[in-house]
């Protein structure tokens, strides 16, 4: 089986609850991928749902920081953690996509 190209990935908060769900939309089917724990930068990244496409691409170093957003002091900038975060996001959407495309 094909992985479909048309892939968002949309986050949901949970409100009051710990972190924010993920999930992958298949044109307009959803299917619940993850809990994400409480994470700013990556929720701002995938608050208006971003294709699997151009998540592979994101540059992380490119996307603007304020000095707020430096995560563990100046020796590690907020990119790394981010650009960490989003490998991690991918593989576990690898992983998924892999699962999924096994016959039953």
């Amino acid at each position: 089986m094909a992985i479909p190209r048309n892939i968002r990935i949309r986050p949901v908060n949970n409100g009051s609850r710990h972190g924010f769900d993920i999930y992958l939309d298949f044109s307009g089917q959803w299917e619940y991928l993850m809990t994400y724990r409480h994470n700013g930068m990556l929720y701002d990244v995938l608050k208006d749902g971003i294709r699997l496409d151009d998540l592979k691409r994101l540059k992380p170093q490119r996307l603007p920081l304020t000095p707020s957003d430096w995560y563990r002091g100046r020796r590690h900038r907020s990119h790394v953690y981010l650009e960490r975060t989003v490998n991690h996001l991918l593989a576990c959407i690898d992983e998924y996509l892999a699962d999924r495309a096994l016959p039953a």
